[in-house]
């Protein structure tokens, strides 16, 4: 047997060249069946499985899949692989191993979702990781209490509690000196970061009903919140009651008049008065 540039096998005719994944895979490619001859010493690839007959390859995601792929049916005992490599666990499936920091981590890794579910509430967290409220899912520990609710779930992560309970008062608490309660309850700021201009709860809490706004920030007129001078009368409402794009605020910002002295007359622009003789 001979291999063309690792990922391709020459038959012994000398002519054709043929997927590695496909010699000893119990179909001949090669005119001369020579792909599928001598197998008894060919080891398959890593995406492969050997057969018990020692002959056969097959695709690992074809083992125990319900339908006999090797020969022999060895592909669907049940008792084909019953351990696992350290600091992994095996599916209900009893093909796959998974990283034991991937089980019940509120993503389904096995073919069938049976790393997910009731049954994590008897699982014990790997180490760096933290157990939610609900009992059910794990999440590093580097996640927890870092002012976030980043539950990202669309692929293979997720950095967060469903329940959010990662970031809730009871585990994280507050500040003991200068601290300030997100009204959400699920963060903690420090007081001299309330009101600067910059969000640091999730829910916007500590930017609303300042006092007063940092350098270069608008306070909204019913005092509910503070936004970015360059946002005041911008044809856009910032101000959770639109008062930004009021009369008055737009005056306050040179955009429009604040009303014309007595005998001018005030533009239809709303931004010049002139003289009414």
């Amino acid at each position: 047997m001979m291999f063309l540039y690792n990922v391709r096998w020459r038959c012994d005719d000398g002519v054709k060249c043929v997927d590695v994944d496909r010699v000893c895979d119990g179909s001949a490619d090669c005119s001369d069946s020579s792909d599928d001859t001598d197998c008894d010493d060919w080891a398959c690839s890593a995406a492969r499985w050997k057969c018990s007959d020692n002959v056969t390859c097959i695709a690992r995601a074809d083992i125990l899949n319900g339908v006999a792929n090797c020969p022999d049916s060895s592909d669907e005992n049940p008792q084909l692989h019953s351990e696992c490599p350290e600091n992994h666990h095996m599916c209900d499936d009893n093909a796959h191993c998974i990283h034991d920091s991937y089980w019940c981590d509120g993503f389904a890794h096995c073919f069938n979702a049976t790393d997910e579910g009731l049954h994590c509430e008897n699982w014990t967290c790997a180490d760096d990781f933290w157990k939610c409220k609900d009992n059910l899912q794990c999440v590093k520990a580097e996640y927890v209490c870092d002012g976030k609710t980043d539950v990202d779930n669309t692929f293979s992560t997720v950095h967060g509690c469903s329940d959010l309970s990662d970031e809730h008062i009871e585990i994280c608490g507050c500040l003991e000196e200068n601290g300030w309660l997100c009204e959400n309850q699920l963060g903690c700021v420090d007081e001299e970061l309330r009101c600067d201009g910059l969000a640091q709860c999730n829910d916007k809490s500590d930017e609303r009903l300042c006092e007063t706004c940092a350098d270069t920030w608008w306070k909204c007129l019913d005092g509910s919140e503070c936004i970015p001078q360059q946002s005041v009368c911008d044809g856009v409402p910032h101000c959770y009651n639109g008062t930004d794009e009021y009369d008055e605020s737009c005056c306050w910002k040179g955009y429009r008049t604040c009303g014309c002295d007595e005998g001018q007359w005030e533009c239809h622009d709303h931004k010049r008065c002139i003289s009414g003789r």
